[in-house]
């Protein structure tokens, strides 16, 4: 792969990145102050929708984010494994460390929030 495509192929995965996460971890926060706070859009909802809520929407989500940055990560491998240069090679390895990381403290930080 020629560092012109692999430089590319960086600037789409952080945008990417970013863009989705931040969408992902919106929906899951607001899923997340529905079940504890038992208020949906304005409603305050009974114990029982609240655990339906956690069991059908916020479980989910966190499920759905915990694979999109896995495979977000596994395109930074790849994309580090298929670099021309050390350099390239290892700014797609260090995107890999980081939204590896990042993504694992922030399901954490979800699930004990």
């Amino acid at each position: 792969m020629s560092d012109f495509n692999a430089v590319g192929l960086v600037m789409v995965l952080v945008i990417a990145n970013t863009s989705l996460h931040f969408f992902m971890d919106k929906l899951v926060r607001h899923r997340a102050d529905a079940v504890v706070t038992g208020i949906i859009r304005g409603v305050l909802v009974p114990t029982k929708h609240r655990w339906l809520v956690l069991q059908n929407s916020w479980l989910p989500a966190i499920a759905a984010l915990i694979v999109f940055e896995s495979g977000m990560t596994l395109g930074w491998i790849l994309l580090g494994r298929n670099a021309g240069t050390e350099e390239v090679k290892l700014l797609a390895y260090l995107g890999a460390f980081i939204f590896f990381v990042g993504g694992t403290l922030g399901v954490i930080a979800q699930s004990i929030v």
